[in-house]
């Protein structure tokens, strides 16, 4: 079957998977192939994950490795888009390989467009000066005639506005700052334009952070990140793009002891102190709370085997996840339980009041094996003749 993947910049690419059978079917074959045919190094390859559209609540899911193909969501042609799954702190000394840091720039880019980052108007056309140097070169007046920037190769320099900055400029001036950013780039190689976005790019406020919107026990809504760092809890969960994030509780993946959903909620417990264990209880609020509820779990999950140090071993197993989620019991599991208990208590008094009819005469009519055995000994002494006392 033939599947269309889609690239940060917008390019298509179509990846065939020949064999048919179940094995070769695995999430793990498909996201080889394309790593294969992009080119990516197998050291560098941790970082990128393909997403899908879930059609049951409409947002994109991970494509995990395990992952039957066949299960998806079928059509002519299944669509999934490479995307940077998870955000290192420092992508300037981390990442290597050169197609690596450009699907990178390129991810944070549309992060920009999109709104999930956001920072001021000159950071913008810093970093977009930076991303056309990268792309065309050097400025050369002879070919980067007026007008040049709204034709980038896989590029869109959409001018920011007040849902990813702190301003809403005109395009005209934004494009000159873009180009004057550009001109003062002279000199600086491709690569070198991609690790200073890079160094730029992780300085922004909410870089590196996958927010999930929750509601604690207090039913109060809060910002849930997921970073390389660990989780991280904000007090408002409408928080602006632009300004330090005010982080409330913080952990690292290592103080992470469990994870697990039931229904709409998800129970966290982190040992915050040495040997005693914290339990969170989050409520996710989605069109399908069920769905939602599960695609963090996972993704906390994800995260932990990412970037923990600690043995995996130390971690709540699927056995014992079974188990939890079966002691949230629903009322009425908890009325037939009683009833059972009520049940019990009566078959056990009808039993006890039947032991007390029996009469002392009727008791000592049944004969045991001991009683005979008495009986027995007492004729030995009658016939002896000898008393039991002198």
């Amino acid at each position: 079957m033939e599947y269309v993947i889609i690239l940060p910049n917008g390019e298509v690419r179509d990846v065939q998977l020949e064999s048919q059978k179940e094995a070769d079917l695995a999430g793990s074959n498909l996201l080889a192939a394309i790593f294969s045919s992009m080119g990516l190094a197998k050291s560098e390859q941790q970082y990128f994950g393909l997403s899908y559209c879930n059609k049951e609540d409409g947002r994109m899911d991970w494509l995990e490795k395990d992952d039957n193909l066949k299960n998806l969501p079928k059509s002519r042609s299944a669509r999934f888009h490479l995307a940077v799954r998870y955000y290192p702190q420092h992508p300037d000394v981390v990442l290597k390989d050169g197609s690596t840091r450009s699907l990178f720039c390129l991810q944070i880019k549309e992060k920009l467009l999109r709104g999930e980052l956001g920072c001021d108007v000159e950071t913008h056309a810093c970093l977009d000066g930076l991303l056309v140097q990268a792309i065309m070169g050097d400025f050369n007046p002879s070919f980067h005639k007026p007008g040049y920037l709204r034709s980038i190769k896989g590029v869109e320099l959409v001018t920011p506005s007040r849902l990813n900055s702190d301003a809403d400029p005109a395009e005209r001036i934004y494009l000159r700052r873009v180009g004057y950013y550009h001109k003062s780039n002279i000199g600086v190689s491709s690569s070198e334009a991609e690790l200073l976005y890079l160094k730029k790019a992780k300085n922004l406020c909410s870089y590196g952070y996958i927010i999930h919107t929750v509601s604690d026990r207090n039913k109060s809504e809060i910002c849930v990140g997921l970073e390389e760092g660990g989780i991280a809890i904000f007090d408002d969960p409408a928080f602006a793009q632009c300004e330090p994030l005010m982080v409330k509780t913080q952990f690292s993946w290592d103080h992470l002891k469990y994870c697990i959903s039931a229904k709409c909620k998800v129970k966290l417990g982190v040992e915050l102190q040495k040997g005693k264990v914290t339990e969170f209880v989050w409520k996710v609020k989605s069109k399908n709370c069920f769905r939602g509820a599960k695609r963090l779990c996972m993704d906390i999950t994800a995260f932990r085997e990412m970037f923990a140090s600690r043995d995996e071993n130390d971690f709540l197993t699927k056995k014992k996840e079974i188990r939890r989620v079966k002691s949230f019991r629903s009322p009425s599991s908890v009325k037939s339980t009683s009833a059972f208990r009520r049940l019990n208590s009566v078959t056990s008094t009808i039993r006890n009041s039947l032991r007390r009819k029996l009469s002392s005469k009727d008791r000592d009519n049944i004969e045991t094996p001991k009683s005979k055995e008495r009986k027995g000994s007492d004729n030995v002494f009658e016939d002896s003749g000898v008393g039991l006392l002198s």
